[in-house]
């Protein structure tokens, strides 16, 4: 997405890009026979965000991936997103993936920026959360920490650096559902300067079920 702006003096016209990815890593250095990705798919959502600018009403989309993971022979899915703030859009959005790629038996992962705040879950904090715990998905970080409020947001609000002190929400999740999966660790990450995000990151053990 591309719109026309100005510079700090307002006396020089320059573009302002908004560009916003979801991207999953997967090893590749086990042969096939062990680990196998199938069914790839992404979309993104019919619920939107529309801001009127210029005269112009401007869609901000927000999308989703989605994959199969078959681990010695039986499969998981594993599902990424980055959620709209506001909270209709998101309520909307998260309806969408539970009816989507969420709507599946295998057992799943859901992971990523949800813009929804467990450490203070309401619907104006984002009801995905909420949607999403009463549709039977489990939050990694409350079952293995339910002491630590886990915050992940904000690091810092833009510049300069505030760290680790300066965050107020838990809106960046690990969520699971199913019968086939055993989270055993979560653990926050970059949460020391120099900041790779404003978010905190987290790395999630599972134990596979037999």
């Amino acid at each position: 997405m591309t719109l026309p702006s100005f510079d700090a003096t307002f006396q020089h016209l320059l573009n302002v890009r908004l560009v916003d990815s979801d991207v999953v890593l997967a090893r590749t250095d086990l042969p096939a026979s062990e680990f196998k990705l199938e069914n790839v798919q992404k979309g993104n959502f019919a619920a939107a965000l529309v801001v009127p600018i210029a005269g112009a009403n401007i869609t901000f989309p927000n999308g989703w991936i989605a994959l199969d993971a078959k681990l010695r022979g039986k499969t998981y899915r594993f599902v990424t997103t980055h959620l709209e703030t506001f909270s209709p859009v998101q309520a909307a959005q998260t309806s969408e993936l539970l009816s989507g790629p969420l709507n599946t038996d295998l057992p799943v992962v859901l992971a990523g920026d949800l813009n929804s705040d467990a450490h203070a879950p309401s619907f104006a904090n984002g009801p995905a959360y909420g949607i999403l715990v009463s549709a039977g998905f489990l939050d990694v970080w409350g079952m293995l920490h339910p002491t630590d409020p886990g915050l992940t947001w904000p690091l810092f609000g833009e510049d300069p650096p505030l760290g680790p002190t300066s965050l107020v929400e838990r809106i960046d999740l690990v969520l699971a559902k199913g019968s086939g999966i055993q989270p055993t660790e979560i653990v926050r990450t970059g949460t020391t300067i120099p900041f790779a995000s404003d978010h905190v990151g987290l790395v999630a053990d599972f134990t596979l079920l037999p």
